[in-house]
C-alpha cells in the first residue's frame, strides 16, 4: 500500500497508510481474489438487515477488489448484475435492462463497483435476496427482515 513514511518496510508499522491494510491483501492477488456480495440498504444508503415496512429500500450488488492493483473483468453486456430475486411475503425481481456487447469493468485497488436497484417498500416478513452477477455465473445472497 501507499505509505506516508519513506522506509522500505512491509507495513507492520503504525504509519498513516492510504490503502487497505497489508493483511487484507492476498499474496497471490488476481481476478480470483475479487469479492462478490449483496446488500440491502436504507434510503440513505446505509446497509442493514432490519427495515420498516413503510421505508423504501434498495438492493446493491458489489464487486470488491482487495488487491493493491486495479483489476478488470469483462461481462457480455452492460450489466454488472444480471438478475436478482427477493423471496419473503411475495417475490421481487431485479429488472436488469442491459445493452448487448462486452463491457469492461475496472475495479480500483482497495475499492468496489456496484449496481443498485430500487426495491420500493416490502411487506412485513423475513426475506432472502439472491442476485446473479453477469460474470462467471457467480451468485450472492443475504437475509433481511421487514417489520411494522
Amino acid at each position: 500500500d501507499t505509505d506516508s513514511d519513506t522506509d522500505s518496510d512491509t507495513d507492520s508499522d503504525t504509519d498513516s497508510d492510504t490503502a487497505m491494510p497489508d493483511t487484507a491483501v492476498p499474496d497471490d492477488c488476481g481476478i480470483e481474489s475479487l469479492i462478490f456480495s449483496v446488500e440491502v440498504r436504507h434510503a440513505d444508503g446505509t446497509a442493514d438487515t432490519e427495515f420498516s415496512s413503510s421505508e423504501t429500500i434498495t438492493a446493491a450488488g458489489m464487486v470488491t477488489n482487495p488487491c493493491s492493483e486495479d483489476l478488470t473483468i469483462t461481462t457480455p453486456s452492460s450489466c454488472l448484475v444480471l438478475s436478482g430475486e427477493a423471496y419473503g411475503l411475495g417475490i421481487w425481481g431485479w429488472p436488469a435492462i442491459c445493452d448487448e456487447g462486452d463491457t469492461a469493468w475496472t475495479i480500483p485497488a482497495g475499492a468496489w463497483l456496484e449496481e443498485r436497484e430500487w426495491m420500493s417498500t416490502r411487506p412485513t416478513a423475513s426475506w432472502t435476496l439472491s442476485i446473479r452477477f453477469n460474470y462467471g455465473d457467480i451468485t450472492a445472497d443475504t437475509a433481511f427482515t421487514v417489520s411494522d
